[in-house]
């Protein structure tokens, strides 16, 4: 499924951004369920991205919390 909201940039300001589901998502252990397109941030060579990142133990494991964070990446590093 492909959701798409635009989103207003905010310049050379704190910005917070809220993304509320009514069901659950599938966790993936290597995350990216949740992803954005491309964009630059202004001093950062990369394009950078927007994805999940779930909650692992120190094994690598899930943690049972079926919880994470949201977290930019790029392709190169994805974190």
């Amino acid at each position: 499924m492909i959701i798409r909201r635009d989103l207003k940039a905010l310049l050379n300001q704190f910005a917070q951004y809220e993304l509320c589901f009514g069901n659950k998502f599938y966790i993936n252990p290597a995350g990216y369920n949740i992803k954005s397109t491309g964009f630059t941030i202004n001093g950062f060579n990369d394009v950078a991205y927007i994805t999940d990142v779930p909650n692992k133990t120190a094994s690598g494991n899930l943690d049972g919390s079926n919880m994470g964070t949201l977290s930019v990446v790029t392709k190169n590093n994805k974190g």
